[in-house]
């Protein structure tokens, strides 16, 4: 999207910031979607006070924050839901979970890898009943969901299917590329990579039309 406005002559803002390389989800949520978090920032949080009001109407205002952006983007429950899971972990995270996450890289990226994923199923499964089978399904472990998984190890397959795209998707989402690519920019090789990743990312567009991308809606 940078580069199309570039192109027509707009300098578009930096919208996304590395989000996965984040230690939590507070950090995840200010390197994603960064406009929109200071839009609600700049026009509920603060105006309703911010955290100058004690932490009573501070967790308040969170609250009512993540409650507009679910609604913001649609008019479902699940929505709803997705807000106030967010809204819930922010406010964990604020309670002290942070700064012991951010003691270990390790950690902290595992806690971020289950937790944002849980949040996208909030997010892509718009029917509440659906989204129960799916989160059963995807803890069979647990006592009281066993039994109602299939295919238990449908994950193999798809591990195995997809795991050139998942090495290089973990690769593109560190800040590895941009530094070589600021080293290298102007070296042939360069050149010839980021044409061969470009047209693969159309290929990939192009046979997932019935798996469209999850912002096509918005």
């Amino acid at each position: 999207a940078i580069g199309l406005g570039l192109l027509i002559g707009f300098q578009l803002p930096i919208n996304f910031r590395h989000p996965y390389c984040s230690k939590s989800v507070t950090e995840f949520w200010r390197r994603w979607h960064i406009t929109l978090g200071q839009w609600f920032r700049d026009y509920i949080y603060i105006p309703l006070g911010g955290n100058r009001n004690g932490t009573a109407r501070t967790y308040r205002n969170l609250f009512l924050v993540w409650l507009f952006t679910g609604i913001w983007h649609g008019a479902g429950w699940n929505f709803i839901l997705w807000g106030c899971f967010l809204f819930l972990l922010i406010s964990i995270e604020k309670l002290g979970l942070k700064k012991w996450l951010e003691r270990s890289h390790v950690l902290s990226r595992l806690y971020l890898l289950l937790m944002i994923p849980l949040s996208w199923m909030l997010f892509a499964i718009t029917n509440i009943k659906e989204l129960g089978i799916y989160f059963s399904r995807l803890f069979p472990i647990l006592p009281s969901f066993r039994g109602l998984y299939v295919n238990p190890y449908d994950y193999v397959k798809y591990v195995r299917f997809f795991i050139p795209l998942l090495i290089i998707a973990g690769f593109f989402a560190t800040q590895i590329p941009i530094r070589l690519y600021r080293k290298y920019e102007k070296h042939p090789i360069c050149v010839i990579l980021l044409i061969i990743v470009f047209w693969y990312s159309i290929y990939q567009l192009a046979i997932g039309l019935n798996n469209p991308f999850l912002y096509f809606r918005f």
